[in-house]
């Protein structure tokens, strides 16, 4: 019962892995910042019904991640716009200079910063036993495991009629992005 999701945004979810480094001294180890994205994002569906990044979301071993920005972030991506903000040296993510956020609206943000705030003393391992503590995280062993973001929105408590809403905005949003191509 997968929908079809409008591409991920990488514009946007650089705006907000800047911002989340803003907030925490510009830097940020690798696996904390992926957890904390993945839960901004979670957040973003349970209040709105509606992401943030368009990300492909996977179970792996250590919990959920946003696979795109995880790719980004991981594998010293090549994509421009996240390149020219974000660096890696190690684990360790560190933000180059200040993002522009126009792609952001204040709620984003805002969320963004309340996330942050809430999980910044956490450790690695209570983030962990959180994301695997969440009833849509899989163990997919050594492997990684897709996520559906119908079947997360019912997990979320979201009703019959906020779903059907949900495929109709990404039904619409995905086929206006192939109109344009």
């Amino acid at each position: 019962m997968s929908v079809k999701m409008p591409k991920y945004n990488e514009e946007k979810a650089t705006q907000v892995a800047a911002l989340l480094l803003q907030q925490s001294n510009c830097s940020m180890g690798l696996l904390k910042f992926t957890k904390i994205m993945y839960n901004i994002e979670r957040e973003a569906l349970r209040r709105w019904s509606f992401p943030i990044s368009y990300a492909s979301i996977y179970s792996m071993r250590e919990g959920q991640v946003l696979s795109e920005t995880y790719d980004n972030a991981k594998l010293h991506s090549r994509r421009v716009f996240w390149d020219e903000y974000i660096d890696r040296e190690q684990d360790v993510l560190s933000l180059k200079k200040s993002c522009p956020t126009g792609q952001l609206n204040r709620a984003e943000m805002s969320l963004i910063k309340e996330i942050y705030n809430r999980d910044k003393d956490k450790s690695l391992d209570q983030l962990l036993e959180e994301h695997h503590n969440y009833p849509e995280w899989v163990d997919p062993g050594d492997s990684s495991i897709p996520t559906d973001y119908v079947k997360l929105l019912k997990l979320l408590g979201k009703t019959p009629e906020q779903i059907s809403a949900f495929k109709n905005d990404m039904g619409g949003e995905a086929y206006l992005e192939e109109l344009v191509v």
